[in-house]
C-alpha cells in the first residue's frame, strides 16, 4: 500500500516540480503517515535531482495557511472534504493536486475491547473539525452507538 501511494505521490510531485521548473520542493505534512510517506519518496526524487524538503506540522490549520502564504510549495495531510470546508470557512482557494490514500478512522480504548461493550453514558471523543467530526459521527452511527437523524447530510 505504501509503495503504491509513494509511486503516485512521486508522479504528482514530479509533475508539480516540472511545471514550475523547481529543483527544490518544500512540502508540509503531519508526522504520521504523511511525513513517513514523503520520506520514502524523498530518496527516489533525489535520483531525479529534486531536493524534497519536508516541513512537519502538528496541527491541521497551519499547513494550509503556510501554503496560502507561500512558505511551502505544497502540503500533504488532508482529505478533500476538509480542504473544501477549510477554503469555505477562510475564503481561500487552495486546490487538491490529487488523492493519495484514504485515512482510516477507528475507535480506540484501553478499557473497552468491542463496540458491543459501549454503554449509555460512556464518553467518546471525536475530532473538533467539521469534516472529521462528521466522519466520526457516521462511524458511531454505522456501529449503532448513536442514531443520526440524517446520516446522509454531513453537515446535519
Amino acid at each position: 500500500m505504501i509503495i503504491r501511494n509513494t509511486t503516485f505521490l512521486i508522479a504528482v510531485i514530479v509533475t508539480l516540480v516540472s511545471s514550475q521548473n523547481l529543483q527544490k520542493l518544500v512540502i508540509g505534512a503531519t508526522p504520521v503517515p504523511h511525513a513517513e510517506i514523503l520520506e520514502k519518496a524523498k530518496e527516489l526524487l533525489g535520483r531525479n535531482h529534486i531536493d524534497l524538503q519536508i516541513k512537519i506540522f502538528t496541527d491541521y490549520v497551519t499547513p494550509n495557511l503556510a501554503l496560502q502564504s507561500g512558505d511551502i510549495d505544497a502540503n500533504f495531510f488532508q482529505h478533500l472534504p476538509y480542504l473544501t470546508d477549510f477554503n469555505e470557512s477562510r475564503k481561500l482557494d487552495l486546490v487538491s493536486a490529487g488523492s493519495i490514500h484514504f485515512e482510516p478512522l477507528g475507535l480506540y480504548s484501553k478499557k473497552i475491547k468491542s463496540v458491543t461493550e459501549i454503554k449509555k453514558g460512556d464518553k467518546i471523543a471525536v475530532p473538533n473539525d467539521l469534516t472529521n467530526e462528521a466522519r466520526a459521527l457516521l462511524l458511531l452511527h454505522d456501529n449503532n452507538i448513536i442514531t443520526l437523524i440524517d446520516p446522509k447530510n454531513i453537515k446535519s
